[in-house]
């Protein structure tokens, strides 16, 4: 998961919950 990803990215980051 890239956490670096800030604002709306984040909100996508828990949906490609996996890498």
């Amino acid at each position: 998961p890239a956490r670096e990803l800030e604002g709306n990215e984040l909100e996508t980051e828990e949906e490609t919950r996996g890498d």
